[in-house]
Parts: structure tokens; C-alpha cells; sequence
């Protein structure tokens, strides 16, 4: 059986020739391509150049300078630029300054109309908005004329990406600091011209100390007023420590949405405080509050219309401003009760333990925190009034001896004498005023069963010390308020205890520390005024 091999055919020859020619000129080729391009490269920046400047002052109706523009194509194609400005005629400071920028581009995107350029990467942008209508006239032979949104762009841009930028709006009132933005990590979703772009961004708050995230929509740019471009979106503002602002701590949470223009943003969110303190108690306690704002760009300033707080178990509503002064803030509220209980607001604000009473209180209070370097408590400034009803003091002490003025102010003297004599619930009203770490109670109403008593005087929040002095207007005369000889003999003096409407009128001081308080009553003399 015969077998057939395919034979092996040789090159000849010739075709060996044929395709080192091939090679030759294909090699040829490529080194004119590259060379034609290097050449291409070379003059294409000067080009690039003044189309950036004509689509900027387009765009942003300003007058656009670039230093340099530089274009590589070795080992990658890729366009650099410096010292990127925008200003508006006339103005000798840029609104708009990039110290430097890179793009990373295909050649052939170059040979497109417009150019599509998939990202831009910034370093240093800064942005600062000159006070509204101050803005000098525009002088840009192109920025006169805005772009519309029918005429074609010489760029698409598909997002800009800065590592690092800073916001700044400068106060229209003299003496007023701008409102200062420094952000991280920003990057833009270009839309084209006209519309908006999308955005994420995270900036750092200075005080109190937190990590701000947040992404929304910015734009269209207005070119007539910058501080008219639009700008919303949502916010997620975390691990605030209070406790960078002296006089309070606490660990903050925070998540909103806002919405309107540059200078005049719309701010609604709330806050979440689970460990919220004031130093003078040292008692962590949750705070959470729902709260409506806005932040005026021409003088950073913030109004706050309302803020409804939950402290504890207890509620309560604020509406006031946030106004730069000095370096700081004031910060001014018109504070009222809700569902309130005094016994949260004396255990965020004293160290005692449990606080000194407790029941439901109705207060309204205007509040300022003027701006400085001493702690939240000793720049704090109070002025208000406050009715605490079916109040019950916690320390049993207290509590007990006033169970036992009230059976003796009552008449009941051997009530008084049993060491379980029924609690009896006060009632308290009056005026106060806060300052320098000092509550001073001009005026204060205190009634239990049996008694009347007013008082003036203050606490000290520091040491926890209060003084009182005042009268107590009883129903019982002094004999009714004793037993055996002592009733008897008590008589003689009745006609001098008695006044108008009441059995006794004497003279009583309150002092001491909340944990241990001394209530005394004067019976050896009378009280000369009605």
C-alpha cells in the first residue's frame, strides 16, 4: 500500500525580499506617523491655548488667562496647563484660579468638534464670589456674549476631579468674615452648557470637628451673578465632636438636604447627639433636633426658623440666628418649653445627683452665646420665665422637710411629728436671668399646701451654691403649727405672725448645695411687710 506525504515548498526567494520590503516601508510608515504627530504635538498647543480661552470666557461670560499649555505625546498623550484664571473686566482678582491641571486625551479626540475629553484633573482650584453688585462690567470681547445652549461648545468635558478646592464668599457688610468652603475630594459631572452639573464632594468642618460628605446638583454658572448660580443636594455631616467647642461634648451626627443659590442656601436636617454634655453637669444625655435654616452667603450668617429639640424626654423649640462677630459666632435664640420636664434639663446642666426635682415646667427664654475664648457656660446669657407645677423634690431630704412645713403651715402639727408624713407636690414661678455662670431669680413664687413663699436670689452653676431669701406667707398662725406648751404659750405672739389673708408671715433663707440644703424660717421676728 502506497502512501502520499504533502511536500514541504521552500520560500523562494523573491517572496523573502517581497516581504522584508513590506516591512520597510510599513516601519517607514510609522516613523512618519510619529514624526507627523511629534510635529502635530508641537503646534498644537498654541491652538489648544486659545480655544481653551475662547471656551472659558464663553462659558463662564469672564475674561479667561492660561500661562502655559503644554502638550506631550510621549509615553502618553497628554495636555498640562498652569496658572489658569477667570476674572471678571476689570477686576484685579481672579474669582477662578487653577495653579494647575492635566488631561489625558486620545489624539484622534483632537481631529473631533468639539473635543470630547473624558476627565480633568485640578490641583489648587480656588473660587472666591465677590459681594453681590459689586461685580465690575464685563470687558471680554467673548465673555460679553454668554454661550447659549444652542451654540456647540469646543469642549466636552465628561467630569472635572479636584483633590483639593476652596470656596470663598466674600461678606457685603464691612467687618464681616466670608463664608469659607475648604473641600476634598470634588468631583464634577459636566452636563454641557446651560444645564447642571452633578457633584460629590467632602470638606472638613472646623468647629465643631467633622467630616462632611455630600453630593447634588451645582449649576448652571450665572454669569451676570455668580452668586445666583443654583445649587442643591443632600448632606451627611458625621462624627462632629462637640467637644472642640468649649463647654459642651458629645459625639454628632447630622443628615439634611439644601437647596437655592450660592448665597442664599436653604438648609432642612436634623441632628443626633446620643452622649450630648455641658460641662457644668458632666451628665451625657441624647439630643435630637429637627431644624429649618438658611445660610446667607453675603455675610455667612445662618437663621435658624425653627429648631425642635428633644432632650431626654423632653421637647422644646428654638428659632433664632448664627451671626459672624469677631472671629466667632453670636448665637441668638427665642427658646420655648414643649413637653418638658425639669428634671432633664437640671441633669444636663448640674453635677447633682439626682438632679434636685423633678415635674413638668413651662419656660420661655432668650438665649445669646456671644463669641470668645471662655467656656459655653460662662458666655451663655439667659433671660426668661419658667412655671414648674406638681414639682417633687428628689434629694429626701428636702423633700421631707418640706413635707413637714407644709403639715405644720397647714395646721397639722403632729403630722409634721411622723416620720411618714405625705409627700406634698410644690409649685414654682418666676424670673430669671443668666450670666457669667450665675443664675440670679429676681422674682420666684414657691407654693406647697398650706404655704406661700417668694424669694429672691441666685445659683452659682459652678459650685452648685444657691441663696435665697424672702418671706413665707402660711395659713396656720404659730400656735396651730406646734403642740402641748409651746402651742399654748406661741399664742401670745400670734397677733404679731398674723398679717391680711395669712395665719403667719415670717421671714425664711434658703441656701446650700442641692445636696444638702438648709431651709430655715425666722420666728423671732416678725416680717414688717405685707
Amino acid at each position: 500500500m502506497m502512501m502520499h506525504t504533502e511536500d514541504q515548498v521552500p520560500c523562494r526567494p523573491g517572496k523573502v525580499r517581497v516581504l522584508k520590503w513590506c516591512l520597510g516601508v510599513l516601519a517607514g510608515v510609522v516613523i512618519l506617523a510619529w514624526t507627523a504627530l511629534a510635529v502635530a504635538v508641537r503646534h498644537a498647543g498654541p491652538y489648544l491655548r486659545e480655544q481653551v480661552i475662547r471656551d472659558l470666557d464663553s462659558r463662564f461670560g469672564a475674561e479667561a488667562e492660561l500661562g502655559v499649555l503644554n502638550v506631550s505625546a510621549f509615553p502618553r498623550f497628554r495636555v498640562t496647563g498652569e496658572n489658569l484664571t477667570l476674572q471678571q473686566g476689570g477686576d484685579p482678582q481672579p474669582f477662578l484660579s487653577i495653579p494647575h491641571f492635566s488631561v489625558q486625551v486620545s489624539p484622534w479626540e483632537l481631529l473631533r468638534r468639539p473635543i470630547h475629553i473624558d476627565a480633568v484633573h485640578l490641583d489648587g482650584l480656588s473660587i472666591v464670589l465677590p459681594p453681590r453688585d459689586e461685580r465690575p462690567k464685563l470687558t471680554s470681547s467673548h465673555g460679553s456674549q454668554q454661550q447659549t445652549g444652542t451654540q456647540q461648545p469646543e469642549f466636552v468635558i465628561g467630569r472635572l476631579i479636584s483633590n483639593t478646592a476652596h470656596l470663598e464668599i466674600l461678606p457685603s457688610k464691612a467687618g464681616k468674615l466670608p463664608l469659607v468652603f475648604d473641600i476634598r475630594n470634588l468631583t464634577l459631572a459636566s452636563a454641557g452648557p446651560g444645564q447642571a452639573m452633578r457633584f460629590t464632594a467632602e470638606l472638613t468642618n472646623p468647629k465643631p470637628l467633622g467630616d462632611i460628605s455630600t453630593n447634588g446638583e451645582f449649576g448652571p454658572w450665572a454669569a451676570e451673578e455668580p452668586r445666583d448660580t443654583p445649587i442643591s443636594g443632600i448632606y451627611s455631616f458625621m462624627n462632629a465632636d462637640l467637644g472642640t467647642i468649649k463647654g459642651i461634648g458629645g459625639i454628632l451626627k447630622s443628615d439634611g438636604q439644601f437647596r437655592g443659590v450660592l448665597d442664599q442656601i436653604e438648609v432642612r436636617g436634623q441632628t443626633d447627639t446620643p452622649n450630648f454634655l455641658v460641662t457644668t453637669g458632666n451628665h451625657a444625655m441624647p439630643l435630637h433636633t429637627d431644624f429649618d435654616a438658611r445660610v446667607d452667603g453675603t455675610t455667612g450668617d445662618t437663621y435658624l426658623h425653627p429648631v425642635n429639640a428633644r432632650l431626654g424626654s423632653s421637647t422644646f423649640t428654638a428659632s433664632g440666628s448664627v451671626l459672624h462677630e469677631n472671629g466667632g459666632h453670636r448665637i441668638t435664640l427665642d427658646v420655648s418649653s414643649g413637653n418638658t420636664r425639669i428634671q432633664d434639663l437640671l441633669t444636663v446642666a448640674v453635677k447633682t445627683t439626682p438632679p434636685a426635682l423633678s415635674g413638668p415646667v413651662t419656660f420661655h427664654a432668650s438665649f445669646v452665646l456671644p463669641p470668645g475664648g471662655a467656656s459655653v457656660p460662662d458666655r451663655l446669657r439667659l433671660d426668661g420665665s419658667f412655671h414648674l407645677t406638681e414639682v417633687r423634690f428628689l434629694h429626701p431630704g428636702v423633700q421631707d422637710k418640706l413635707d413637714k412645713l407644709s403639715a405644720r403651715a397647714s395646721g397639722n402639727p403632729k403630722e409634721a411629728q411622723q416620720d411618714d408624713a405625705p409627700d406634698v407636690l410644690s409649685e414654682l414661678q418666676g424670673k430669671f436671668t443668666l450670666g457669667d455662670g450665675v443664675i440670679s431669680v429676681p422674682s420666684l413664687t414657691f407654693q406647697i399646701p398650706g404655704g406661700l413663699i417668694t424669694l429672691a436670689g441666685n445659683y452659682q452653676l459652678k459650685h452648685e451654691e444657691f441663696s435665697f431669701e424672702g418671706q413665707a406667707r402660711l395659713a396656720a398662725k404659730l400656735s396651730q403649727m406646734t403642740t402641748g406648751v409651746k402651742s399654748f404659750l406661741l399664742r401670745l405672739a400670734d397677733p404679731f405672725f398674723s398679717k391680711p389673708g395669712a395665719g403667719t408671715v415670717l421671714r425664711i433663707k434658703i441656701s446650700g448645695t442641692g445636696d444638702a440644703p438648709r431651709i430655715g424660717l425666722e420666728f423671732g421676728r416678725p416680717h414688717r411687710n405685707e
